[in-house]
């Protein structure tokens, strides 16, 4: 995609590491070459209340920090799927878990399995965080960083190789659950 400026939601609920994978994000950015800002808001319960991550990644300077019209909303909780659902517009991608239900189905809105992926994987032994799944399913659909700058921005932030190893599973995962989605853009 040739595009200067991406905007992505990332929401949930406290505890499922939205702020987390919003700056892992923003720094796979930055060691793409891009600009990044990334902001968060979150409800003063520290799990289980409505959380959010904005991420703004562009190849100029960013004007503002927040998301005003978003290219990408991930959704990892029934609330955040009901607060976006039907709140943005028809060009932006909606990813979210098919364990959450039912939910809506246009164009660009997505259900995915991304909790069958986390499940099998503990089933397997391994573990597959949600969060990055969900990540994995966004960047699949809307490559707007380089996969080799998360692999650069994972093995910098974990020491360990097995720890890489299981979130760049995580991520490449959640990429193949859309791989034969097509966005109408």
């Amino acid at each position: 995609m040739n595009k200067k400026e991406w905007q992505v939601i990332l929401a949930g609920e406290g505890g499922q590491g939205l702020v987390f994978i919003g700056a892992l994000l923003g720094e796979a950015a930055v060691a793409d070459g891009k600009n990044a800002a990334q902001s968060a808001s979150y409800t003063i319960a520290s799990r289980g209340g409505f959380t959010k991550a904005d991420v703004v990644i562009s190849d100029d300077e960013i004007s503002f920090p927040e998301v005003t019209e978003p290219d990408a909303v991930l959704a990892l909780s029934a609330g955040s799927l009901a607060r976006y659902a039907d709140t943005i517009g028809p060009e932006t991608v909606l990813i979210y878990d098919s364990a959450l239900g039912e939910g809506p189905s246009g164009p660009n809105q997505f259900s995915v399995p991304l909790s069958e992926v986390v499940k099998e994987a503990a089933a397997e032994g391994r573990r597959a965080p949600l969060n990055l799944v969900g990540l994995g399913a966004v960047l699949g659909m809307i490559e707007m960083v380089n996969w080799d700058a998360f692999e650069k921005v994972l093995s910098a932030k974990f020491p360990a190789p097995e720890v890489v190893k299981a979130n760049w599973d995580a991520l490449m995962a959640g990429a193949e659950l859309v791989k034969g989605l097509k966005r109408d853009s």
